[in-house]
């Protein structure tokens, strides 16, 4: 869930970009003062183009402020998407890049290594979001899909001995019998320990196989080899299409998998009894999460009704009291039936638009 990004590209040089889209801009505000800003971060004012009601191809474009209030104080600035349509109020966050964060390569570093992520052939993006107006003003947030949080799907040392037949084509997303093609369940990231060649098993790729259409191809195209020294990482997609390859040489191939999925899907391996507690308190915070000890809102993966990271403590109560992990957009509909009872209202939920 992007919490930082940056926007340093001009705006003049963007509406020209939208002109040349047949999309027309108007500033009803006036031309934004936008500076170049090597990070936007939540409660920042930043530029938005907002759609016009009853006028296609117009786009508002304004400076409004990133996240509002939630119910409980918390600032909105991420809001899942999944399942839901948003008829109005639709906007595009204007960007250049964005940041994720991870553990710092040395140890002693306290502040998180930050990775910015760019488009490769173009100077710049948008972000899907959505604006309202809040009690203290006009803000954005911007849609996410699929899930709050990741979670480690599988780590595995993987042996190909000498003698060993080509596996089934397969894809790994076949491990779940939800809906495919609208969503990628998982990625895999597969770290050779020994060179892969063609002789000794090396994984068999078949092109253009992932993906919506490429699950409903029944004639898929030759595989490719993927041919690799150690130091080499290959990440795939759970949707491709994929094997290992026959061994015929003297020698094992061997590798490590870690493969992550959607945080609200059972994961391959059963995380809690790889890394019981007295093994997870040994890894950072962001680790123990991807390892099973974080909760995905509403409520998935909780321990007595709360958050499994609560294992991780030296005193553990054996009756913690539940506590709702609840997604924004949850909490607020609670909170207004709640109001709307409160003054006397009866079964509100049954009026809820």
């Amino acid at each position: 869930m992007c919490n930082d990004y940056r926007l340093e590209v001009d705006i003049a040089s963007i509406a020209e970009d939208f002109e040349s889209l047949q999309i027309k801009i108007k500033m009803p505000e006036g031309t934004p003062n936008v500076p170049a800003r090597e990070d936007i971060k939540i409660t920042d004012m930043a530029p938005i183009l907002r759609s016009v009601e009853g006028e296609r191809g117009i786009g508002e474009l304004v400076n409004r402020r990133w996240s509002w209030p939630g119910p409980r104080g918390k600032p909105v600035y991420n809001f899942r998407s999944e399942g839901r349509a948003f008829s109005s109020h639709r906007c595009l966050i204007l960007a250049d890049g964005f940041y994720e964060f991870t553990d710092p390569a040395d140890p002693k570093q306290k502040r998180l290594d930050k990775w910015l992520f760019t488009m490769r052939d173009h100077p710049w993006f948008c972000i899907a979001g959505i604006w309202r107006e809040s009690a203290a003003c006009e803000a954005f947030t911007m849609l996410g899909e699929a899930c709050d949080r990741i979670q480690m799907n599988v780590a595995q040392a993987i042996e190909i001995h000498p003698g060993a037949l080509a596996q089934v084509p397969h894809r790994d997303h076949d491990m779940w019998q939800g809906e495919k093609g609208k969503h990628e369940y998982l990625v895999n990231v597969i770290w050779p320990l020994s060179p892969f060649t063609r002789e000794n098993g090396g994984t068999e790729f078949y092109p253009r196989s992932h993906g919506a259409h490429g699950i409903t191809q029944s004639h898929p195209a030759p595989p490719v080899i993927a041919e690799c020294l150690p130091g080499s990482a290959i990440c795939f997609l759970g949707s491709t299409l994929h094997g290992a390859g026959a061994n015929v040489s003297s020698a094992a191939r061997r590798a490590v998998i870690f493969g992550y999925s959607l945080g609200w899907l059972k994961p391959y391996e059963n995380l809690w009894l790889a890394y019981p507690p007295e093994v997870a308190r040994t890894f950072s915070i962001e680790l123990a999460g991807l390892a099973g000890y974080a909760q995905h809102r509403p409520n998935l993966g909780n321990y007595e009704g709360r958050c499994p990271s609560l294992l991780l403590s030296d005193d553990v109560s054996p009756l913690p009291g539940a506590i709702d992990a609840l997604r924004p957009d949850q909490e607020m509909m609670v909170e207004d039936i709640l109001a709307r009872q409160r003054s006397g209202e009866v079964r509100p939920w049954l009026h809820i638009p």
